[in-house]
């Protein structure tokens, strides 16, 4: 699908104000403080939301099925609960009675599913739905009884649904073509102008060209493309080329280190940094890095997702290298708007001429930078896909009652006696640490 303008909502200012008197129950596996782009995408669109009226539920398969329910964005041990069924969680959402459920679906998280559905269902609560990966037209390759089980749920929940929300524009049109329901808005991540208005960039010292690539390595998005241009910058600075590759990752890539830190001329370290400094240093650089596979599993998964770095990567100022085929979606958007130099196809040779091009020319540097920095604020600025999520949640509001208590108040009184958090705590603890040892043991070579 050709896209004649960016991706974004206009303002409702109205609906901003409103927001503190709605109530909202967000349902995903990730937490938000979780350093995952679906979490920072949480923390980005939810942040200004009083934490009595927000409770958050998340949780996984793996080690163990139990969910996580907490009040606000940042969980406190006072107002945070974990269990081991959906009946206590059913009983703390039906007493906080929400104005809506807000709902990312995915197939690893059956208990949460399970959850969304009987409040959707049985309870007849509020829902909207947001998507994020094309996830259903990957498991219906690899699981498609499960495929089917949730699709026929995710239908089912469409055609109720107060909103649907999708990354990407693209996105929005097929799922809505595949699985009904009202008007899908795009909702993806954003940056505050406030947050990047104070960065200056720190003088040039001389020295190499500095690619930076921040972000996850999985097999099934970025792994082949950012290993092969640390091969291609590697070998370029062995030739005696200005140029240098730095990579930052979360912890759960922290096997690959080897791969990129033998190589010369490239560096790999573990995020460890504040926002604040996470953002001083992308400006710092000299030219950001995106980065997909080009794979027909890369592709099939991440087609219409919208990279979460990518409002980031242009308010910092960046000129952008783009690796990944045009099918999908976050890098057609680069070339339709030209904010990126492209390596469009997965041969090294064309990728070494990408780099080389943005290493010696300093005039494309700068002149990419000033339109990234502009596109950034004028299309990406995160108060319109706050307004239109604030819009969807404050027309829902007009049906909902007050709310018998608030989040905090709720989830203060459902904390269990001394021995109760302490056997809870300690069979966490316990199986976190399997889980931890079996990584170790058995990590990915």
């Amino acid at each position: 699908m050709g896209m004649q303008q960016a991706p974004s909502i206009g303002t409702i200012a109205s609906d901003i104000d409103k927001q503190h008197t709605a109530r909202v129950v967000v349902i995903d596996q990730t937490a938000p403080t979780e350093d995952s782009a679906s979490g920072a995408i949480k923390r980005t669109i939810l942040n200004g939301i009083e934490r009595e009226n927000l409770l958050i539920v998340y949780g996984r398969h793996v080690p163990v099925s139990r969910l996580t329910i907490h009040a606000g964005l940042d969980p406190e041990y006072a107002t945070r609960r974990t269990y081991r069924s959906i009946d206590s969680a059913v009983s703390i959402i039906r007493d906080f009675d929400p104005h809506l459920i807000l709902y990312r679906p995915l197939p690893e998280s059956p208990m949460l599913h399970e959850l969304a559905c009987h409040l959707a269902f049985d309870e007849h609560m509020p829902i909207a739905l947001w998507f994020m990966d094309d996830w259903p037209a990957h498991l219906k390759e690899h699981d498609k009884v499960l495929h089917d089980h949730l699709v026929t749920d995710i239908i089912r929940l469409c055609g109720m649904a107060q909103s649907c929300f999708a990354i990407s524009p693209q996105m929005a049109a097929v799922f809505r073509d595949r699985y009904g329901g009202p008007e899908y808005h795009v909702a993806h991540n954003g940056i505050d102008p406030r947050d990047w208005a104070s960065l200056i960039k720190s003088p040039r010292r001389p020295g190499p060209v500095v690619f930076r690539y921040s972000g996850n390595l999985a097999s099934n998005m970025t792994q082949d493309s950012i290993l092969r241009l640390a091969h291609v910058i590697s070998a370029l600075a062995r030739d005696g080329n200005p140029v240098a590759l730095e990579v930052r990752t979360h912890r759960h890539w922290r096997h690959l280190k080897d791969k990129f830190s033998a190589l010369p001329g490239v560096s790999f370290e573990q995020i460890s940094q504040t926002q604040g400094e996470y953002r001083q240093w992308l400006c710092d650089a000299d030219v950001g890095v995106i980065g997909y596979n080009f794979d027909e599993i890369t592709v099939r998964y991440t087609r219409f997702s919208f990279a979460n770095k990518l409002p980031e990567l242009l308010a910092a100022g960046l000129p952008i290298l783009a690796i990944g085929p045009l099918e999908i979606e976050t890098i057609r958007y680069l070339k339709e708007h030209d904010l990126a130099i492209l390596a469009s196809d997965p041969s090294s040779e064309t990728l070494k001429t990408a780099v080389k091009h943005l290493a010696t020319n300093t005039a494309l540097r700068e002149t990419l930078a000033v339109r990234a920095a502009h596109h950034a604020q004028e299309f990406f600025a995160i108060n319109r896909t706050r307004a239109k999520m604030w819009h969807v949640i404050n027309s829902a509001a007009t049906t909902r009652a007050k709310g018998k208590s608030d989040a905090v108040d709720l989830m203060t009184k459902a904390r269990p006696g001394f021995w109760g958090r302490v056997t809870e705590t300690l069979y966490a603890d316990f199986i976190s640490i399997l889980f931890r040892l079996n990584n170790f043991l058995f990590k990915p070579k």
